[in-house]
């Protein structure tokens, strides 16, 4: 062999393995962009719906019904005889421990009053249901000609009120 078949025999073999190097990253870089658009694509449904279920945990921490309310005001006045009570027999970090409770409970009873969605949600479900008993219920959500389709069923039954209630001022016009 002649030098020049060796060094020829050398530059297949390091073009050689260049094209193979190259290959495998670029076989390594799709994998990671389309392993990432795949992660994307089955996370964003699961993070909406995740989103969605914070966002009624946070309203209905908010809101607070007429029978918790009446609730907190009886454990204010117990809680105000306590701290009289811990006071009386020099309990002071006992005392000022329960009237910070106390002040807690006043900010929760002067939250607004309300109800959750999901519960005027399945009051209007209640309204359009069919059958007498509960054995065998239909629930009829009307959605008109235009309807095109929702994401989830709460859009169906908000886009089937909001329905209703144009149909209510219609009539009451």
């Amino acid at each position: 062999m002649t030098t020049l078949e060796i060094l020829a025999g050398i530059a297949c073999i390091v073009s050689a393995a260049l094209l193979f190097y190259a290959g495998y990253r670029a076989g390594l870089n799709d994998g990671q962009v389309s392993g990432r658009t795949e992660a994307t694509e089955e996370l964003v449904p699961t993070h909406q719906a995740e989103v969605e279920r914070l966002q009624r945990a946070n309203i209905a921490q908010h809101l607070v019904s007429e029978t918790d309310r009446d609730t907190i005001h009886a454990a204010v006045k117990s809680l105000h005889l306590a701290v009289d009570t811990f006071a009386g027999l020099r309990a002071n970090d006992k005392a000022n421990g329960a009237r910070w409770i106390v002040q807690q409970l006043e900010a929760i009873a002067a939250r607004t009053l309300g109800r959750h969605p999901d519960t005027e949600r399945v009051d209007y479900l209640e309204r359009m249901h069919t059958g007498n008993d509960y054995e065998d219920v239909a629930v009829y959500i009307p959605v008109g000609p235009d309807y095109h389709g929702a994401a989830s069923l709460r859009d169906i039954i908000d886009h089937s009120r909001s329905l209703q209630q144009a149909v209510e001022v219609r009539d009451a016009a």
